[in-house]
């Protein structure tokens, strides 16, 4: 049976890739940072190496000092993940300048199952960090009470989340729920100036719970089959939610930071980080029968700094 890799489809798919994180949380809080072997270490902090100041200044004799506070390196591998969908002989006959029309559908839609598959795992990995999350629950006006209505203090236990964080966050990140229910509490409204809206919009939250931005993913996501137009609801996957985070968006792993998703870069698919491949089933006939359509990627994600986080789930 004949077996290529589409270059050109596997490098629209990169393309496509980030536009659809824009409505995704972890690809927020775990930016992606580009491997070139499967294979690698990558440093993880702790209050230590992740504050400490070393002595940069030059002995007498001009020696540097040596760099003790080195972060601790750990081995990782990255895990190749793959979906494959068959495509009818009969619609593989449709062009739309360099790609067939429906390779392209199927391999963005297996796309897109991808990355929902890896904001799980994100979702899964921050929700159940020891000592870094915290639950709701029950109706009230204390600070462990959820924010319904104009229950519950976000406030105050928004700022014993900032006080559990080893750094400063520098982002907030919000469902969307949580963000429509926080824009008009009271607590929130109340910090306003007189002449303002009469909702919060990010700006305000950015101000108020003291950072430099406020995220909010949008879309709906169903982890069973997408919607037509193939958009994704991140409340299925991470709940009500409001996490601070201390971030850095660079492809880069040498930084402090919460952590990083450690992407495969592979040459044969135009240096992409996903890997579209096609087969026929069955040889015979002038056009064929059947041909597999698989996307692929292989990727890590990595935990730098588990104090750099706080989760506070099921606020609503």
């Amino acid at each position: 049976m004949a077996e290529y890799i589409e270059p050109l489809l596997s490098q629209l798919l990169v393309d496509e890739s980030k536009a659809y994180n824009k409505v995704l949380i972890g690809s927020k809080l775990f930016p992606m940072v580009t491997v070139h072997k499967p294979e690698s270490k990558y440093p993880r902090y702790d209050r230590a190496t992740a504050l400490h100041v070393p002595d940069t200044k030059l002995a007498s004799d001009g020696e540097a000092n040596e760099d003790t506070s080195k972060a601790t390196m750990v081995d990782f591998s990255t895990v190749e993940h793959a979906l494959r969908r068959t495509i009818p002989g009969d619609k593989m006959q449709f062009a739309d300048g360099p790609f067939k029309v429906e390779p392209r559908r199927v391999s963005r839609s297996l796309m897109k199952k991808l990355e929902l598959a890896k904001e799980k795992e994100i979702a899964d990995l921050v929700k159940n960090l020891t000592d870094r999350n915290q639950a709701l629950s029950g109706d009230g006006t204390t600070k462990t009470n959820v924010w319904s209505g104009s229950g519950g203090a976000p406030l105050e236990i928004a700022e014993d989340a900032r006080n559990a964080m080893l750094m400063e966050p520098n982002v907030l990140i919000l469902s969307k729920s949580v963000f429509n229910k926080l824009s008009e509490h009271p607590d929130i409204l109340e910090k306003l100036p007189p002449s303002s809206h009469k909702v919060a919009d990010k700006k305000d939250l950015a101000l108020i719970f003291k950072v430099d931005e406020v995220w909010v993913p949008d879309g709906q996501a169903n982890m069973g089959a997408l919607k037509q137009d193939e958009s994704a609801n991140t409340s299925q996957i991470w709940g009500d939610v409001f996490i601070y985070a201390h971030v850095d968006l660079s492809d880069d792993l040498e930084t402090v930071c919460v952590g990083k998703t450690a992407m495969l870069k592979y040459k044969e698919a135009n240096a992409g980080h996903y890997v579209v491949r096609q087969w026929r089933k069955k040889e015979g006939g002038v056009l064929g029968k059947d041909t597999v359509n698989q996307v692929g990627c292989s990727y890590k994600v990595l935990m730098q700094c588990p104090e750099l986080i706080y989760c506070l789930k099921d606020v609503l």
